[in-house]
């Protein structure tokens, strides 16, 4: 699909990486500049032995189908090392948070490369009285506003397992710059710098919460594990015990009346007082899920899944990762591929996010160490000396 692009990879464990990832995945040539000591996300668990090393799974998965090469950062050759590299091989795109660490400035590199686009990562963007603090996901979590929405009422915020916001980084990184190039190719621009904040991708992610309250003043509380009612405020439950785990089920106002009748087979809820509207609902949530977790504890979670399902009542499990490993609708789907590391042995993976024409997208597999420095030969380098002196691994 982007066999035509070839992309210069100057970045650290997840955002500007995972933005290379979806770029390689999809057929583009993506080099990956690594210090001598490699991306941190190398020393991240879990670790898989074999072959008398450990490899990273983390850093398996997010730097599949790349190229590495090395490349000291506190080498005073970087600077032009880095710029003929992007001369010499045609780059077309940078994705950088690092190129400064390499005494290079993102914009006046994009301007003395015609046709190049440079996109640049960062917590609070490349300009702004902020531009220059430290923001690592966390932080860029919370001063989105996305933490203070994650919790229970009367409740400290909560922050989510996994890095999102610099997942969601990573994504607007390859699509702003894809969306560059697109526009350089069809519309001969000569390149562009694209600048994204991962504070503000996360406030894009905030759905209507910022224009409620822009408009309406409504501040959103925590609603915990339930659904936030038409004025934010803590509504229906949206997640119930089972006799073996947990299901997640929204059930609307429309299929209520269904959900009492045909599932909990309890029709005489549909006219209890403290049931029959929304709002009686909320004010009685307790009674409400004791009724409810009265029938679903003592239920099996897939039968209640295939039931609620039936009856037109959206209802998910919550799997555990061993569920999800032996889940037949993602194997019917070739979602998980079993992706080699540098080290031989083989982990099981998640495969790329979407399907093109009915099939999976194929995934190669991570780079070593420095596996690809040959091509600085293309530079006509000496990569004995090179390493001699430190500057390569």
């Amino acid at each position: 699909m982007l066999s035509h692009y070839t992309v210069l990879e100057v970045g650290d464990y997840v955002a500007v990486p995972y933005a290379g990832k979806l770029l390689a995945d999809c057929d583009a040539e993506v080099i990956k500049v690594e210090p001598p000591d490699g991306d941190s996300a190398r020393r991240v668990a879990p670790f898989v032995s074999g072959d008398g090393r450990s490899e990273s799974a983390v850093f398996g998965y997010l730097n599949t189908s790349k190229r590495s090469l090395t490349l000291a950062e506190s080498s005073d050759r970087a600077p032009e090392l880095l710029e003929e590299l992007i001369e010499t091989l045609g780059v077309d795109l940078v994705v950088e948070d690092r190129l400064d660490a390499y005494g290079l400035d993102a914009r006046e590199l994009q301007t003395r490369h015609d046709g190049l686009t440079v996109v640049s990562v960062t917590g609070f963007g490349s300009d702004g009285p902020f531009a220059d603090y430290s923001a690592p996901e966390i932080v860029a979590m919370a001063e989105s506003g996305q933490m203070n929405k994650m919790g229970y009422p009367g409740e400290p915020p909560l922050r989510p397992r996994v890095k999102s916001a610099d997942y969601w980084a990573g994504q607007h990184a390859a699509i702003g710059g894809l969306a560059s190039l697109l526009s350089r190719d069809l519309q001969d621009d000569s390149g562009q710098h694209v600048d994204v904040a991962a504070r503000d991708v996360a406030i894009t992610y905030m759905e209507g919460f910022v224009a409620g309250f822009s408009w309406s003043g409504a501040c959103t509380e925590r609603t915990g594990l339930g659904y936030p009612d038409q004025d934010g405020q803590p509504g229906l439950p949206a997640l119930y015990e089972t006799a073996d785990g947990y299901i997640s089920a929204a059930v609307s106002d429309a299929r209520w009346g269904t959900f009492c009748e045909d599932v909990l087979e309890r029709p005489e809820l549909t006219s209890d007082e403290r049931f029959s509207t929304p709002e009686a609902r909320l004010e009685n949530l307790p009674e409400l899920r004791d009724v409810v977790e009265s029938y679903t504890g003592e239920q099996d979670k897939w039968a209640l899944f295939e039931e609620f399902q039936a009856n037109g009542i959206p209802c998910g499990i919550v799997q555990t990762p061993t569920e999800l490993l032996e889940f037949d609708h993602l194997h019917d789907r070739e979602f998980w591929v079993d992706l080699e590391l540098p080290n031989g042995e083989t982990v099981t993976s998640p495969g790329f996010p979407f399907r093109v024409d009915g099939s999976p997208v194929p995934m190669g597999s991570p780079p070593a160490l420095g596996e690809d420095n040959e091509l600085y030969d293309e530079l006509e380098r000496d990569r004995t000396r090179l390493a001699a002196s430190g500057v390569i691994r």
